[in-house]
């Protein structure tokens, strides 16, 4: 019974994180093939299902039932599993978003979740830095720049930079319910920041169905070329619109568009 010293256990060298990630890049194809989805339509639409309580977590440990309970689809869950499995490993937070089927959304709105056990002495600054963050106020949206809105839980760079162009295009919010027409902000991130969204009314543009042209609107993101045909034929047709509402009598455009329209257009009696 001495044989345990007579042998030596070879162990094979550890992965280097480049190779960790070819090998969990391999197993997503392999994955791909058997599902009978689209990675991006199995996104949007278990985000979209899925109501999604946060917690704070440990990438390391967290199990793949405990990501799927993050909002992530069970394909992406698996795959930081297999890389876990293959001796992957997340030494800070900002180290999910090495994940190729994780989303900027998702990443965005996990990252601040991110509680690694060890991380204290491993990255000290980078704990007293989380530490120091404190809750926000109810933010305006018609006034918050991309700095303020990147703040908000969920909200990185690209969506904070998106909702300010979007607003912009909208010539400003009349309902906080607007930002879900952004990309990439789903009825779970919307619900998530709702808390800290405020909107003071009268702060978005109207344009006089008097002076408008038919080119500008047809710029107006809820307004098609179409649209602005059929509003400008029935400016002609009528001389004077006395409110709003008339347009509402406009046979061509559906009640759905100018419901969301009408509050960017006045007459010059309002």
């Amino acid at each position: 019974y001495a044989w345990p010293y007579f042998y030596t256990i070879k162990r094979d060298p550890p992965l280097t994180d480049v190779e960790l990630l070819a090998v969990v890049k391999q197993l997503q194809e392999d994955d791909r093939g058997r599902d009978n989805y689209s990675s991006s339509a199995t996104s949007s639409s278990f985000a979209v299902n899925k109501p999604v309580k946060m917690f704070a977590f440990d990438p390391n440990t967290l199990d793949e039932a405990g990501f799927v309970r993050l909002g992530l689809p069970p394909r992406t869950a698996r795959t930081i599993i297999n890389y876990r499995n293959k001796g992957g490993r997340f030494r800070k937070p900002d180290d999910l978003r090495k994940i190729y089927t994780l989303r900027h959304e998702d990443a965005d709105r996990l990252v601040p979740y991110v509680r690694i056990a060890g991380m204290q002495q491993e990255s000290s600054g980078y704990i007293a830095q989380r530490s120091e963050v404190k809750p926000l106020t109810r933010i305006d949206i018609n006034a918050a720049d991309a700095g303020t809105l990147e703040q908000l839980p969920g909200i990185g760079k690209v969506l904070s930079e998106r909702i300010v162009r979007y607003r912009e295009a909208l010539g400003g919010f009349y309902s906080v319910q607007q930002l879900k027409e952004v990309s990439g902000i789903n009825e779970q991130l919307f619900e998530q920041i709702r808390p800290q969204l405020m909107l003071q009314s009268g702060k978005h543009q109207q344009w006089s169905l008097a002076k408008i042209t038919k080119e500008q609107l047809s710029q107006h993101p809820y307004c098609s070329k179409a649209t602005a045909e059929a509003i400008i034929r029935f400016r002609q047709a009528k001389g004077v619109i006395r409110s709003v509402e008339e347009l509402k009598t406009i046979t061509e455009v559906s009640p759905e568009i100018l419901a969301r329209l009408l509050p960017y257009l006045k007459t010059d009696t309002d």
